[in-house]
């Protein structure tokens, strides 16, 4: 028998994927069986330098579709970074401040006084913003 007198595991939850701002969202999304993907806009790649119709080219692209997460103007209020150095992070680090945020405060938690420091939060996440991507992208544009 455990000697702990609080349950082992508080969950909470929260998402910014396409097409859902939070889980309701996203489950909205689901039971309407909606497809949060595209065609993504010529601002977001460069069809010229990555399009190859071909699968399999190296260094190309062979499809312009995909799937975007809503840039929403960032809450520090959420988070607490230093206003001065905000331009400096990454969009997306910036995003997951936020997310991980809610996910705390959605199992009943407050991010800036966590009751113990046996806190984990478990991100799924995949691509990058313009940032990541254009170091990416700029390390291996001669392949």
């Amino acid at each position: 028998m455990s000697s702990y007198s609080q349950p082992l595991a508080i969950i909470g939850i929260s998402c910014r994927v396409p097409g859902a701002n939070g889980p309701a969202e996203y489950w909205d999304l689901i039971r309407s069986a909606r497809d949060a993907t595209g065609e993504l806009p010529e601002e977001i790649i460069d069809r010229e330098l990555y399009f190859h119709p071909e699968k399999g080219v190296l260094g190309k692209i062979y499809s312009y579709v995909g799937g975007l997460v809503d840039r929403l103007p960032f809450d520090n209020s959420k988070c607490r970074l230093p206003e001065n150095s905000l331009d400096d992070y990454d969009p997306a680090h910036l995003t997951t401040c936020e997310v991980a945020s809610d996910a705390l405060r959605d199992a009943g938690l407050d991010p800036f006084n966590l009751p113990t420091k046996n806190v984990g939060v478990y991100i799924g996440h995949t691509g990058g913003t313009n940032k990541a991507g254009d170091i990416v992208f700029s390390i291996y544009i001669e392949q």
